[in-house]
């Protein structure tokens, strides 16, 4: 079918997100706050509730309720992320130009590249997942190792292999770039997986050290205490 629900007929190329789970609600939001425009396919009614509910919880922390006015700006927060989203059943009724497309489906990895490839034969795929769902027939396929919550850590690995295009690494590393994200290494990856299996999954400024100690920079904390 070609049905598709959207809050915006903006005419620049889309990120397109595929999949209804965590991921999905992540990435989405990540590209959202980007400025990039969106189309989220294959979502599901709670994938859009979480979405527009996470953004309601973001704008409420980026702008908190002190005046009148701050209830307004909260809502034009969110506003105009969901200007920039769309929701369709498939990517045949994506009439935008599509710069890259995020794979967060893990039930349909192979489909999605082979739909990617149908639908729009030279845009990257970066599939959420680990590096053996890599395509070795496709040079334009690439993997993404999100560090949950994205939000809080701000970094993800970027899996590739020999054959991999340089405009699609470039497309992904810009994204990536633009939604604020660290690309890691791989040995800053093995050691991203044994800081993360430390955390106690609440202490969000905990965490920001544990990232910031890995990456080598002083976390908003630290700095706090280093200018007071």
């Amino acid at each position: 079918s070609r049905s598709s629900r959207s809050f915006s007929s903006q005419n620049m190329a889309v990120a397109v997100v595929v999949g209804a789970g965590r991921a999905a609600e992540s990435i989405t939001k990540l590209l959202l706050n980007s400025g990039s425009k969106v189309a989220l396919v294959g979502s599901k009614p709670t994938t859009q509730a979480n979405l527009i509910s996470a953004l309601k919880e973001e704008a409420e922390e980026a702008v908190p309720f002190m005046f009148v006015d701050d209830l307004k700006h909260q809502e034009d927060h969110v506003r105009r992320r969901l200007a920039r989203v769309s929701f369709h059943n498939d990517m045949g009724s994506i009439l935008d130009d599509v710069k890259i497309v995020f794979d967060a489906d893990d039930s349909k990895r192979e489909d999605i590249v082979y739909a990617t490839r149908t639908m729009f034969p030279r845009t990257p795929v970066a599939s959420l997942s680990s590096s053996s769902s890599i395509s070795l027939k496709d040079n334009l396929h690439l993997g993404l190792h999100l560090y949950e919550p994205v939000q809080i850590t701000k970094i993800a690995q970027i899996v590739q292999k020999r054959e991999t295009d340089g405009a699609a690494l470039l497309t992904l590393r810009t994204t990536l770039e633009n939604a604020g994200i660290h690309e890691i290494t791989a040995s800053e990856a093995r050691e991203a997986d044994e800081a993360m299996s430390s955390w106690n999954g609440s202490d969000r400024s905990d965490l920001q050290s544990i990232i910031s100690t890995l990456l080598g920079v002083p976390s908003k904390h630290e700095l706090h205490q280093i200018m007071h």
